[in-house]
C-alpha cells in the first residue's frame, strides 16, 4: 500500500514536470566564458536544451522555459561568468537581481 502511494506520488510529480516543460513559451540564451563552460556543457538543465561552442571558446546554451523565477537563480549562481543574450526581459530581470545582490555588499 505504501509502495502504491510512493508510484502513485512519484509518477504525479513527473507529470508536473513534464507538464512545467511542455508549457515553456520562451528560449534563454545564455553565453558562459570558456572557463565555465568546461563544466556547463555537461548539465542537463532542459530536455529540450541546445548547446553550442562559440569559436571564441564560450558555450552558449538555448533553453525552454515559462517562469523566469527558477532560472534566473540558476544563471545568478554562475555570477560574471554567464551573460544572458536574449529574451531582453530575461536579461534586465537578472541584471535587477544582480544589482540588488550587489547592494547587499556595498
Amino acid at each position: 500500500m505504501l509502495q502504491s502511494r510512493l508510484l502513485a506520488v512519484g509518477l504525479g510529480l513527473a507529470l508536473v514536470l513534464s507538464s512545467a516543460h511542455a508549457l515553456a513559451d520562451k528560449v534563454a540564451v545564455l553565453r558562459f566564458t570558456g572557463e565555465r563552460a568546461r563544466w556547463v556543457a555537461e548539465e542537463r538543465w532542459h530536455p529540450q536544451q541546445v548547446g553550442q561552442w562559440l569559436p571564441d571558446g564560450r558555450f552558449e546554451l538555448s533553453i525552454p522555459y515559462q517562469d523566469s523565477r527558477e532560472l534566473v537563480m540558476d544563471v545568478m549562481r554562475h555570477g560574471a561568468s554567464v551573460e544572458v543574450a536574449a529574451p531582453d526581459e530575461l536579461r534586465e530581470e537578472t541584471a535587477r537581481q544582480l544589482e540588488a545582490a550587489a547592494r547587499l555588499y556595498r
